[in-house]
């Protein structure tokens, strides 16, 4: 399953059942600059589950020394490890015996030249718990950094290059335009921010209609995507999202 900021959940065996179930919590959080936490609730079943990022510009870690570095809060003594996972080989960091509140745990590696993947992450322990992690950071270098928030603006356009929203704002968009009974007519809509591969895009909800049927989208690229409805009768048309209904566009790398 994907989380929230592509965090990825799984279970390391895809013979067992165990699962990680991710949300965003506001109550249990790290004390240092948080405002929400990721709260992951795993499922016993023998077989360790993980949460973990996958790094897209992957190429730049070659022949350099990463350090990971994430707080985390465990009800159990060396429940949670961190890992890095090099062309599907995981290497471990160290866990905490720390329990019932925050503790950093921290991981350095030198990656080798002809590396092809890289993921970093968390691996749980076998029993059935419930755990935080918050501050996340993957620096260059063997030294542990602690995160700093980015500017609204950086950030907003970092999150817009994996997910976007358009809608659930009444009234924004409004398509309008006039056709013939039974013509499909529509627009291309661009991203604000290019995707870093093809999207997955989606019309949720039901929007407000005028002499069509409910929009459609279709040819998603890096840019954007088309939306269009069919014409009910010859004249003026119009469609609308509203604050329930939207087209959301993601892509997990």
């Amino acid at each position: 399953m994907v989380g929230l900021d592509c965090w990825k959940g799984n279970r390391t065996n895809v013979a067992g059942t165990s699962q990680v179930a991710m949300s965003q919590d506001a109550t249990t959080v790290d004390t240092t600059n948080s405002l929400y936490a990721m709260k992951c609730v795993i499922t016993y079943s023998a077989i360790t589950s993980e949460v973990y990022q996958r790094l897209e510009n992957y190429q730049i870690t070659r022949n350099r020394t990463l350090t990971f570095a994430i707080r985390i809060n465990q009800p159990v003594a060396s429940y949670i490890t961190p890992f890095f996972r090099v062309d599907g080989t995981k290497t471990y960091g160290t866990p905490s015996a720390t329990t019932g509140s925050w503790v950093t745990l921290s991981q350095s590696q030198t990656i080798g030249a002809s590396i092809t993947s890289f993921e970093v992450g968390v691996e749980f322990g076998t029993s059935a718990q419930t755990c935080y992690l918050d501050n996340a950071t993957l620096v260059f270098g063997a030294t542990a950094v602690g995160y700093v928030d980015r500017d609204p603006q950086e950030e907003t356009a970092r999150c817009q290059r994996y997910y976007e929203v358009h809608g659930s704002a009444i009234g924004l968009p409004t398509l309008l335009s006039y056709g013939a009974a039974g013509a499909a007519c529509g627009w291309s809509m661009p991203f604000a921010v290019l995707k870093g591969g093809t999207p997955t895009v989606t019309k949720n909800g039901t929007w407000t209609v005028s002499n069509c049927v409910q929009p459609s989208v279709s040819s998603p690229v890096l840019a954007g995507y088309n939306i269009a409805a069919t014409v009910t009768a010859l004249g003026s048309f119009s469609f609308n999202a509203t604050a329930t209904a939207n087209v959301t566009a993601e892509y997990n790398p």
